[in-house]
């Protein structure tokens, strides 16, 4: 079964942490076979959730007696969650239940904690006076609480030594304790002796337990054979229900004068007062012992809930069925009938075809968590139970098909599985893709890289509020190991973040080019150069960056590049010179870099070079001096026709040959052959009878080749 864990969002609330959270519409009862399972008691006004910073919240009638929303009705009502404050030494709420007008909550300190109405001594608290705060409920010494049931008008709780424990009302038994008089405080119930509960259920006057030797164990009221001892005499000490021989209960749930079960065979059982089908079984006649709910052929219970007079259960096929009284809508059919009744579980249909994860009701009133892990209610509203954020008047006083309950996040994000690189992985791209896995849950991601594996320092990467299960990364340093992990978001909520994994780059990239043209602090540069570099060792492309501040990123995936607000020109050429498609501003110092790129990523950038404008277009410039390297620079212009400038640099004297060749590598020209200096040249080639196409020219030295490829159009 599919975890209830809910946390609640709320704008006025405080912020949300991340740690484990527990929806509860009334009351959770402890069961370890079932602990996942929502459960609620059939005679309260209000539902209750706890969120992820274990915050209690509740709505409907008011039982804490703060600022309400409405009392049009003449009873307090909160239309939409508020929060209850915490007693002293209470940080976290761990599981909450309701009952008529009171409320009983476990805080993170082991203790019970009760407010709202004690006229019977339901808050536990020695007293039968109301209280607007949250008082201690009086279990024995040394006794803490392992789970909490509230029934009308009385409470029950498991105790950490496994007994059961029960307080309030006991005019019909309620308590379990051989007796009928009420009590203030919790006296313990009368199991068989070594019996100790695994699950707990306080119907209105009576209460159910499931106890350690297997047996299901009934007590209180009996009009109607509730305790399904095959009698309808009231008890006050514990009888064991007669389910079928060999099928033992591993869940329990009841409605107002009736009994649920899920026996070990799968099946739903049911049994008392049936005036309007809520036995499930076809008919409308109680029965004292328990008989077979008729659920659809093969479908067996995942989980139950009673109301006051309908019953609900979740199949194997994960539809919800209900049946029993249709006043107020409560069956989820999309009618508000009286008095319409149900002997027989019909399904109800979820928005979009949805399945159930959880099922719970209060009196007239049914929630369901759909497997979108929204929250759907339908039935009874008139004092806002449903949690809608509305009431609904009379004549019909009820919504009666599955409205979403706004506000709520049933599941908090799921941490994402990293895919991509694999761990450990060698010889990565300094441009890498980081890819994770869909989380459920999730409606964004938050993505780190660091250097320091403990991310104590040295982030490279923190992208957060990606939809995207992938991150681009790009100007890692070469040979470096770098450390990555990812976690999920859901309006505020975090996951806990994956495991960490581990790369590390190539250990040789590109080398960083040397820019040739413009020179390092030249002026009157034409407005449309051409901007010329040196080629780089195995680079297949370039990347050109052109700004107006030589600012660069120092984390995140650009790192190394000029900062975007100042770039004015950007572009990736296979080539290693580039003309400018549109003129920089006239008189204004700009600054450029060039990285290579090849299979394994982009290189370093070179060191940037500046230059200032002049307020001619074009121009061809001859530069002066010894160069520092080999270099071949694009030819100029390119496209030609019919001539062209090609330039190239000898930081010392060689052989040089220049040669041009044609797409299928015949010599159609000799331009240069012969011993020059160091220094920097230019020929102008013409090429007036050949035919338009592709060439390509080569230069060739002692220790140098190069070539690059031209057009020429005619």
């Amino acid at each position: 079964m599919k975890s209830s864990n809910v946390s609640l969002k709320r704008a006025s609330s405080a912020p949300i942490a991340t740690f484990v959270v527990v929806l509860l519409f009334g009351i959770l009862v402890y069961n370890p076979a079932w602990a996942q399972q929502i459960l609620a008691g059939p005679d309260g006004y209000s539902a209750c959730a706890i969120d992820a910073n274990g915050n209690l919240y509740t709505w409907g009638i008011d039982q804490y007696f703060h600022t309400v929303v409405s009392t049009t009705s003449g009873n307090a009502q909160d239309l939409t969650p508020v929060q209850v404050g915490f007693p002293s030494g209470v940080t976290a709420w761990t599981s909450a239940s309701v009952g008529y007008l009171f409320t009983l909550a476990i805080g993170n300190d082991g203790n019970i904690y009760a407010w709202g109405l004690n006229t019977y001594g339901q808050l536990g608290d020695s007293t039968t006076t109301n209280s607007d705060v949250p008082v201690l409920v009086k279990l024995p010494n040394g006794v803490t609480a392992k789970a909490v049931s509230a029934g009308t008008s009385f409470g029950m709780a498991i105790g950490s030594d496994g007994n059961v424990y029960a307080w309030g009302l006991n005019s019909s038994g309620e308590l379990g304790d051989s007796t009928t008089t009420n009590s203030t405080v919790p006296v313990k119930v009368t199991l068989p002796g070594g019996v100790l509960a695994k699950s707990i259920f306080a119907a209105p006057a009576f209460g159910l337990a499931i106890g350690s030797d297997g047996n299901l164990y009934a007590w209180g009221s009996n009009s109607t054979g509730q305790l399904g001892d095959s009698t309808t005499v009231t008890s006050n000490v514990p009888v064991r229900v007669r389910l079928p021989i060999g099928v033992t209960a591993i869940a329990i749930s009841a409605g107002s004068s009736y009994s649920l079960a899920i026996g070990s065979d799968g099946n739903v059982y049911a049994w008392g007062g049936n005036g309007f089908g809520q036995l499930g079984n076809g008919t409308k006649t109680n029965s004292s012992i328990p008989v077979m709910v008729k659920m659809p052929s093969g479908v067996i219970g995942k989980a139950i809930a009673g109301g006051r007079l309908h019953s609900l259960a979740i199949g194997s096929d994960g539809k919800v069925y209900a049946w029993g009284s249709n006043v107020y809508g409560e069956l989820g059919s999309g009618t508000v009938n009286v008095p319409s009744t149900d002997s027989l579980p019909v399904a109800v249909g979820l928005p979009g075809g949805l399945t159930a994860t959880g099922v719970t009701a209060i009196r007239w009133s049914t929630y369901v968590i759909g497997s979108n892990d929204s929250v759907y209610a339908w039935g009874y509203n008139q004092e806002g139970e449903l949690g809608v954020g509305v009431k609904t008047g009379g004549p019909k006083y009820g919504i009666a098909a599955p409205t979403t309950v706004p506000d709520l996040i049933l599941a908090l994000p799921q941490v994402p599985t990293l895919l991509s690189p694999v761990n450990g992985a060698a010889k990565q791209p300094t441009a890498i893709v980081l890819k994770w896995s869909e989380s459920p849950h999730a409606i964004s991601y938050q993505c780190q890289l660091s250097l320091d594996p403990t991310f104590g320092a040295n982030f490279i990467v923190v992208d957060s509020s990606m939809t995207d299960t992938s991150d681009t990364v790009s100007g890692l340093a070469a040979g470096m190991v770098y450390y990555w992990h990812v976690r999920s978001l859901n309006d505020g909520i975090l996951s806990a973040f994956s495991p960490v994994d581990s790369f590390t780059t190539i250990t040789t990239g590109p080398a960083k080019p040397v820019l040739a043209l413009p020179s390092t602090s030249e002026t009157g540069v034409p407005r449309l150069t051409m901007f010329e570099w040196d080629s780089s060792s195995s680079a297949t492309r370039y990347y050109l960056q052109i700004a107006t501040s030589d600012q660069i990123y120092i984390s995140g995936d650009s790192v190394g590049e000029f900062l975007s607000q100042n770039v004015v020109f950007d572009t990736t050429v296979t080539d290693t010179s580039v003309r400018l498609p549109s003129p920089l501003v006239a008189t204004t110092k700009y600054y450029w870099h060039v990285a290579g790129i090849d299979s394994a990523g982009m290189g370093g950038f070179s060191v940037s070079s500046a230059f200032t404008t002049g307020s001619g277009l074009l121009a061809v410039k001859t530069l002066e001096g010894t160069p520092k390297e080999f270099a071949l620079m694009q030819n100029y212009p390119n496209p030609f026709n019919p001539t062209t400038i090609i330039r190239y640099s000898l930081p010392k004297a060689q052989m040089v040959t220049l040669n041009v060749y044609d797409v299928l590598g015949q010599e159609v020209a000799t331009l240069v052959n012969a011993r020059q200096n160091a220094g920097y040249y230019e020929v102008n080639f013409n090429a007036d009878r050949l035919a338009s196409g592709i060439y390509f020219y080569v230069l060739r030295t002692d220790k140098f080749t190069s070539a690059h490829k031209m057009l020429l159009l005619k």
